[in-house]
């Protein structure tokens, strides 16, 4: 009897738990972004098998592998549109020819996922690298502007305060990533609607997150 998942998980998410007679198992896809050479798929964090990372020239792949006495296949694509980093991914599980995921056929997955990708937009790719570098690049810039305050504050107070700031930009950033993903992954919209959304979802996190810190300022301070 081929293993079950309890939860069906998104296919853009690489982890899915699986019912065996041997209990519970973690499977994770963990794919090499930064190097992009491999995914590794691992199951309770021991490493089982390895993919070739997808990329638009051929952006399927897929690798058969044992667990638990079971045969089971892990299958790694690209989306329609995706970078020569090969971002972003999707993944699925199958047992017996079937998705764990959505029960659709390993041989319909193989036929919709194998066609060559369109090349990434590059405001994607822009928007993209701003949700990566965000936190970063505030960080400096935050803790000149508290340090410069501390006077008048107490350090006690500026550090509290940088550290509020830094979680509302962090906070930003993931919710300004949530909002891209969604809006990247409408493949039937056109680019430019999307880039055109991706920048307003995006920008909007930054916005309230600096009305944030403006507040959190004026509390500290008063």
């Amino acid at each position: 009897m081929p293993p079950s998942t309890s939860h069906p998980p998104l296919r853009r998410s690489g982890a899915f738990e699986l019912e065996t007679e041997f209990g519970t198992r973690r499977l994770e896809f963990d794919p090499d972004v930064f190097r992009g050479r491999d995914v590794r798929i691992l199951v309770d964090g021991a490493r089982v098998a390895d993919l070739p990372f997808p990329k638009p020239a051929s952006p399927y792949q897929e690798i058969s592998f044992e667990l638990d006495d079971h045969k089971l296949v892990g299958a790694t694509w690209l989306l329609a549109e995706s970078s020569a980093a090969g971002v972003p991914l999707c993944y699925d599980l199958f047992a017996d020819g079937r998705s764990l995921t959505d029960g659709s056929s390993l041989a319909e997955v193989r036929v919709g996922a194998s066609t060559p990708r369109a090349p990434y937009p590059r405001s994607f790719h822009v928007l993209d690298m701003v949700l990566r570098i965000a936190p970063a690049a505030a960080t400096p810039g935050l803790a000149v502007g508290v340090g410069r305050g501390a006077a008048e504050l107490g350090w006690q107070r500026a550090i509290l305060l940088l550290a509020l700031m830094l979680v509302a930009v962090v906070m930003a950033t993931a919710l300004g990533s949530r909002g891209w993903q969604r809006i990247r992954a409408a493949e039937r919209q056109s680019v430019r609607r999307r880039a055109a959304l991706g920048w307003a979802a995006v920008l909007s996190s930054y916005a309230v997150a600096f009305v944030v810190m403006l507040a959190l300022a004026v509390l500290l301070s008063g």
